[in-house]
């Protein structure tokens, strides 16, 4: 299936159930409806910075609290700014796309999450709490600058989790997994930050002083991808990089 919809490049793609979310050069991010019934039309058009494109999305994984479609979708734009948008259930989203076909697209982002980090926003990540309320989110961003801040999609407060080194700077891949601790009653986000240099970073958000640096090759990392391990506190991380390799590490977030 070949989709068509934005007026110039596309930068980041996020697949959900019945769904394809994408974001571009045009400063959209386009909902598709690429179930049996939809045949891949776009049915919602999220529009809400204020210039330049959208290089960075999140889409939550967990329905919201009453358990309806709704999924709520976080971008980082060219502005500098980071949006959070709840995108509705199927009748709500038919709604959606009679309004595109008058020429009326969604245009007002259901929060500005006020992002006062240094740099643009290059990848964004949603944290999402146990119980799937979208209030007890964290929303991790890692800027072109290098540096991964989290925010909370209620009060706007902003923290500087970690700065990397200048490797980091100018781009970034980013992931996160969401694991048990293996010797306590919790769970523990696990981050990795790869950079063009082959150089990685692990660390536990909730202690980013006490990091993992990891080698992936000589070049960029291309790209970044957690798997679940065989155990509840552990997970894989697959680095792709510059030489044409996969890398693989086994890792556990042991507690402490």
């Amino acid at each position: 299936m070949a989709l068509y919809g934005h007026q110039a490049r596309v930068f980041s793609v996020r697949l959900s159930p019945g769904k394809v979310y994408s974001a571009g050069e045009d400063g959209c991010c386009l909902v598709w409806d690429c179930s049996s019934r939809g045949g891949g039309k776009v049915v919602r058009t999220l529009k809400g910075h204020r210039a330049g494109g959208i290089r960075a999305l999140a889409v939550s994984e967990e329905r919201d609290e009453d358990r309806t479609r709704r999924r709520w979708v976080a971008t980082g734009g060219a502005d500098g700014g980071v949006r959070l948008w709840r995108v509705e259930d199927d009748d709500a989203e038919e709604a959606a796309e009679e309004e595109e076909r008058r020429g009326k697209a969604a245009t007002e982002a259901l929060t500005d999450l006020e992002f006062s980090g240094r740099g643009t926003p290059k990848v964004v990540r949603v944290v999402e709490g146990g119980s799937a309320n979208w209030a007890r989110s964290q929303v991790v961003v890692c800027t072109d600058q290098g540096a991964v801040y989290q925010g909370c999609c209620v009060d706007g407060q902003w923290d500087l989790l970690w700065q990397g080194d200048p490797a980091y700077r100018s781009y970034c891949a980013m992931e996160i997994l969401t694991v048990r601790v293996k010797t306590a009653p919790r769970k523990a986000h696990l981050c990795a930050v790869g950079n063009l240099s082959g150089g990685l970073h692990v660390f536990a958000i909730s202690h980013p002083q006490c990091g993992l640096s990891l080698r992936g090759g000589d070049g960029k990392i291309h790209s970044l991808v957690w798997g679940k391990g065989h155990a509840p506190h552990a997970g894989y991380l697959l680095a792709s990089g510059a030489n044409g390799l996969v890398h693989r590490w086994h890792i556990e977030a042991a507690g402490g």
